[in-house]
Formats: C-alpha cells, sequence, structure tokens
C-alpha cells in the first residue's frame, strides 16, 4: 500500500490544515483518489511518498513457522524465527541468510510460493507420449492430450513415481 500527499508548484507539501507551509507536519493519503480530490481543490499535484515492499516469497513449511510466529504468546517471533533457521540450515553463513529472508518476510508480509509443475515424457517413446497418474495411484503413458490431457507433477511427485530419468516440460501459469 502506498502513501500519498499534495505538493504545489513551489515544491512544499500540503501540511493537516490543508496550507503549503514549511517545517509543517504533512498530510498523508492513503487512497489515491482521495488525494486526487484533495489535490483538485488546492492546485496541486499528488506524489507518492512510500510504496510498500513486495511480499517475500516462501515455501508452505516457512509460511507455517511465520504464522506461528505471528500467533504466538509465549515465544518472541525472532525466537522462533531463529530456531526454525537453526534447524532447517546447518551451514551457518545459510542459517543467517534464512533467519534474514524470514524476518523480512516477517514484518513486510509473504506470499507461498507455487510448487513448479512439470508434464513427464515418456522416455524412449515417441515425443507426444506423456505420463498420467489414475485415480488407482498407478502412473501410465498417455497420447492423446485433448481427451486425456497428461498429469502436471511436482518436483516431489516425480521422485516418488521414481520418474527422475525423463524429460520434463515445465508447465506455466499460462498453460495451466
Amino acid at each position: 500500500m502506498s502513501l500519498y500527499a499534495i505538493r504545489n508548484d513551489e515544491g512544499l507539501l500540503m501540511d493537516d490544515l490543508g496550507q503549503f507551509e514549511h517545517n509543517r507536519d504533512i498530510c498523508a493519503f492513503h487512497s489515491k483518489s482521495d488525494a486526487k480530490d484533495w489535490a483538485d481543490n488546492k492546485r496541486g499535484h499528488v506524489v507518492e511518498l512510500a510504496e510498500k515492499p513486495a511480499p517475500e516469497v516462501v515455501s508452505a513449511d516457512e509460511a507455517k513457522i511465520l504464522k506461528k510466529a505471528k500467533d504466538t504468546t509465549v515465544w518472541r517471533p525472532a525466537a522462533v524465527i531463529s530456531k526454525y533457521a537453526y534447524n532447517a540450515v546447518k551451514d551457518s553463513n545459510q542459517e543467517v541468510l534464512l533467519e534474514d529472508r524470514l524476518m523480512r518476510a516477517y514484518v513486510l508480509g509473504w506470499t507461498v510460493e507455487k510448487p513448479k509443475r512439470y508434464l513427464v515424457r515418456v522416455p524412449h517413446a515417441n515425443r507426444h507420449y506423456y505420463y498420467q497418474k489414475c485415480d488407482s495411484g498407478e502412473v501410465i503413458p498417455v497420447w492423446d492430450m485433448e481427451t486425456e490431457p497428461p498429469t502436471q507433477f511436482t518436483a516431489a511427485e516425480i521422485e516418488h513415481y521414481g520418474l527422475q530419468d525423463c524429460e520434463r516440460v515445465e508447465v506455466t501459469d499460462d498453460e495451466v
């Protein structure tokens, strides 16, 4: 979320009293449209004061820890994050980087990353054969992608089904 202010032609920012004076607290708006309405009345223009940084992208496990750190009443949030970083990474340099990233996420906000998904080609077969997961839990090759679309596998599923040696085609968001 951004903050907005109104600046006049002389470069002064409008204060809480609607005046353009030196050494006064400026009037900040959360809504650009509200600031625009005032700017039109005061013969000024809208300027952006601060833009909220983009949220950190974290894994699902990291999101659980951050939620635990936000919800705790017993432990300090920094202690929860520090303990997680210590247990997750045994290299002290990587631990510090992880802890720093998670602390930024705690303060600025976070979003959970979507796991990459892949179409997995059947090896030594026509390039149009892909694997598909059945309801029974089996993995079978399929040819006709129109009637039976191939399954999109995560990296963990590829490992689980033993498909590591197969060619993978990453699925982008616009293909989903």
